[in-house]
């Protein structure tokens, strides 16, 4: 009878599995998730009352969120799932196919009534082709420094700036700086396969943007960043693209436009640091 008790006690103590998408919430939530494009942003799913498309989205301190379409006066109240600033929204039966990113934006409230309004950054997608990742593992990618790095573009239709490292034995990379108050739980990079880049298209940053890379390395953890800063001198006229004067495995920088670099160098010097 005593050990039929401490059974029954032990199976109503014992707490119910977490779903996947709890784990992926657990993860993103304390910095350690390396998959954010799987948890954030639209997804389609399953529901009682047939497919519907949900937008989840992250930010720290955030109170409430809502979505609120470019093209009409739509606006969809999302769900807090965490008390961190998680929510999801779900869209109207109408949208029957996955939105495009600069369809809606994002309003986040705070306290004490402050709100922020942004694109959804996880609802772009990557820049960087196949093509240009085998020519990287190759080591024959001559326009690496035009693909690695800072640089400017628009991707459909918004301008902002693509952020990609090679980090191959990384866990986790995170582009911080002012634009998310250097939080590496805002701004997860998506892993780019084996190839060991991670990327991440950030809508509405512009040049003059201070940054850095937050890595958390192979045995789980936080790296710290180069002792060297990255300022570079504004030229006249400027040039389409952004340059790195000194690559770093993990280091801040300030977004310039109009300069260039040696792309041997930057490869040499990458591999040197990983």
């Amino acid at each position: 009878m005593p050990e039929q008790r401490i059974e029954k006690a032990v199976a109503k103590s014992a707490a119910p599995p977490k779903s996947q998408l709890d784990q992926a919430i657990d993860a993103l939530v304390i910095g350690r998730n390396s998959d954010p494009f799987a948890l954030l942003g639209p997804h389609a799913v399953d529901t009682p009352a047939g497919r519907r498309w949900v937008v989840r989205m992250f930010h720290p301190g955030a109170i409430s969120a809502t979505v609120r379409f470019t093209d009409s006066s739509t606006a969809v109240e999302a769900t807090k799932l965490r008390p961190e600033g998680f929510f999801e929204a779900t869209l109207p039966e109408s949208v029957q196919d996955r939105p495009s990113a600069k369809t809606y934006r994002i309003r986040y409230g705070f306290d004490p009534g402050g709100t922020h309004e942004q694109y959804d950054t996880y609802a772009f997608p990557f820049l960087l082709s196949e093509f240009d990742l085998y020519l990287m593992g190759e080591g024959r990618h001559y326009d690496t420094y035009n693909k690695l790095g800072a640089h400017i573009h628009t991707l459909e239709g918004v301008r902002g700036v693509n952020f990609a490292v090679w980090a191959p034995s990384a866990r986790r990379v995170s582009v911080v700086g002012d634009f998310n108050h250097w939080d590496g739980r805002v701004n997860p990079m998506r892993a780019r396969g084996s190839s060991g880049v991670w990327e991440l298209f950030v809508p509405e940053l512009d040049e003059g943007a201070v940054y850095k890379y937050e890595i958390i390395g192979p045995n789980g953890n936080m790296l710290p960043p180069q002792s060297r800063s990255l300022r570079l001198p504004r030229r006249s006229p400027p040039q389409h693209r952004l340059r790195r004067r000194q690559p770093r495995f993990l280091q801040m920088g300030r977004l310039h436009l109009d300069f260039s670099a040696r792309p041997n160098q930057l490869v040499r010097e990458a591999r040197l640091h990983l």
